[in-house]
Parts: C-alpha cells; structure tokens; sequence
C-alpha cells in the first residue's frame, strides 16, 4: 500500500517532495559546489572535504533515483557541477557516486540530460535530439570529463567506475541514437573502449597523462589503448547486454566503428562465452571443473539475440572476418543456438499435436512458452 496513509510511503514520492517543495536539491548543489571549489583551490583538509563531498553526493545520487527528479535536477545545473568534481584529483570513491548521478539522470527517455551530457550545452527550445546541434570537437564537455575518469580508473578499486561509466555511456548512447551526429561526438569521444570493457571484464586503458585530451584526431593507439588485454574482473549479464546494446547502435549508426569494435580481443571471447552458454559447443564450452565456478551461468535468449546482431555486424568488416577464426566460432554457436530453438520449437509443436489428436478439449497456444524464449 502507498501513500500518506501508509507507514511505507513511496520514496519516489518523498524524493519529489524534498526536492519541489523544501529546496533539498538546491542546497546540495550549493553545498557540492562550495566544496568543489575548495578542492580545486587547495584549501583546507582534503580528508574533511572529501567526506562532505560523499554526503552529498549521495543524498544527490538518491534524489536522482526518482524519474520526476531527473528533469528538474538536470535544469538545476547538477550535470556541469558533478563534471566539475570528476576532473578532481584523489576523490575516485566519491566520483564514483558522480558518475551514478549522471547515469540516473541520463536513463530514460531523458533526451535534454543526455543533450547537456554529451554538449555542455543547455537544450533549444524546439525540436528534438535529432535536429539539436552537436558539440564543436574542442568544447569543453561533461562527456570529456567522464571519459577521462573511466579512462584513467586502471586501479583493482576503480572497477566501480568502469562499470557504472560504461552504463552511463550505453544510456548515451541509446538515448541518441537518432542523430548521428551526436553520435559522432561520442565516438570522437572514444566511447568503444569503455564499452567493450562492460562486455568483457578486460582492462583496455591506460593512464594517459601524457597524451592531450583536446585532441580529437589521435587514434585509440595514441590513446593508450590495451587491444589484447584479456578478461580481469567479474562481468554482470545485465550489464554486458547493455554494452553489447550500445555497441550494436553505434556499429549500425556509425559503419566505420565496426573496425574499431573488432580489434578488442577480449571481445570474440565473451561473446562466444555468451552464445554458447546452455549449449554443449564442444571447444567453446569449458568444463565445470575446469572452470571452476560451479555450474555455468546461462545467458537469456534475448541477450543472445543481441550478441548475435552484434556478431553479424562485427564480421561485417572482411579483414577481421578473413583473419579470426574465434568468430567463426561465436557463428558456430549461433548457427547451433538456432538449431536448439528451432527443435524446441518443432518438439512443442509435434507433442501438442499429438495431444490434440487424443483430446477434445480447447487449449492455449502450447508454443507461447517457447516463441517467447526464442524471442
């Protein structure tokens, strides 16, 4: 039960109410700012400003958790004030909570947050993300601030802001996907790394303190890039889905990136991992014992649908397609994935018509289970 009435009431609800009608959120910022500005200029003690810093961050984080909030904090000014603390040194734990601030307001269909992310700019008045211009490539923007912390979180404790900087970046992405030229700031942004690190696990960057930032035309091996980096911290399916989602809208967007995707190592074996999850693919597929983690995790028929989009527009590129045979494999899995689903299919369709035959009842669709797992 929710409301006033109740004991329990709807914390989207207190969220809205603290932030419209008792000025919480403006305080905040104020408070966030101030403290901003203190680290920037090197007064006071760094290890009372940063706990100042983390509280509110957090209250800021979860008054963003509201979707009726995130229009309101976004038109605030939150976004360039949270910009603003990523560019701060030593404060990774509470950049991290900057980081969930920006992808809360930017989930969703929440086309101006994404607007003021990726631009700096506040969004015109009319039209839409579409038709609203892209960024100059050397503006100063928020989405080169949160690029630069991902890319320098290379630490074993910065794992945080990898994944939850990859996911702001996938909400971006999806967010934008009907202007391309948006989308070309993103990737100009180079936005692949920090996705393909979602969908793997693989530490890809470098600290890049000595390569410039206002430089557009630097190729990813200028910008310190780990191509054969191999998988070094645990993967979350969710999150994976959402990398691979991301990377798929900028492949099919954007045609020349499909180049770029493919180079990853890292990225052929997650995704065969992913496909033949369930399946008995022999060379793919280890063993229980050999794995070591128990019974292997098996991966929803719509993630897999994905990764095979994915693949598909991967192999698009004929040089890597001609060069890897590991993709060959991630086919091999679909192929075979396909095969699986389609007897599973044929099974359920066979095992209801014989039992059709014998009965003279009125039944449901008997493939609606099966057709939804395919799907």
């Amino acid at each position: 039960m929710k409301g006033t009435d109740s004991p329990y009431i709807d914390l989207d609800i207190t969220c809205n109410i603290l932030v419209t009608q008792h000025g919480v959120a403006e305080a905040l910022l104020s408070l966030l700012r101030l403290e901003v500005t203190r680290v920037q200029q090197g007064g006071g003690e760094l290890k009372s400003t940063v706990k100042v810093l983390h509280a509110a961050v957090g209250a800021l984080k979860n008054l963003s958790l509201a979707v009726a909030n995130r229009q309101i904090l976004g038109s605030m000014g939150v976004i360039p004030a949270v910009a603003e603390l990523l560019e701060l040194q030593g404060v990774k734990p509470v950049q991290q909570g900057g980081i969930g601030i920006l992808k809360n307001l930017c989930a969703g269909d929440n086309a101006a947050n994404i607007y003021r992310t990726i631009t700096g700019l506040s969004p015109p008045s009319d039209g839409t993300l579409a038709t609203w211009p892209a960024p100059s490539p050397t503006d100063k923007t928020p989405l080169r601030s949160i690029i630069s912390l991902i890319w320098n979180a290379t630490g074993d404790n910065d794992t945080g802001i990898r994944y939850e900087g990859g996911r702001l970046i996938s909400h971006l992405v999806r967010g934008c996907v009907s202007s391309s030229a948006l989308i070309r700031s993103l990737i100009d942004a180079n936005i692949v790394p920090p996705l393909v690190q979602i969908v793997t696990g693989a530490l890809l960057t470098k600290v890049r303190s000595d390569v410039s930032d206002d430089s557009d035309e630097l190729s990813e091996d200028e910008h310190h890039v780990h191509f054969d980096a191999l998988p070094t911290s645990r993967v979350f399916p969710q999150v994976q889905n959402e990398g691979v989602v991301a990377l798929v809208m900028l492949c099919k967007v954007c045609p020349d990136v499909v180049g770029r995707v493919a180079r990853y190592e890292a990225l052929v074996g997650a995704l065969t991992s992913i496909l033949a999850s369930g399946l008995a693919v022999e060379g793919v597929v280890e063993k229980k014992e050999e794995a070591g983690e128990g019974d292997q995790f098996v991966y929803p028929e719509e993630v897999k649908c994905n990764v095979g989009v994915l693949v598909r527009e991967l192999c698009g590129d004929g040089e890597f397609h001609a060069s890897n045979t590991n993709f060959r494999f991630c086919f091999a899995c679909l192929v075979t994935h396909s095969i699986f689903i389609s007897r599973r299919i044929i099974s359920s369709s066979d095992s209801s018509n014989a039992h059709q035959k014998h009965s003279s009842a009125t039944s449901s669709n008997p493939t609606s289970d099966t057709d939804t797992d395919a799907r």
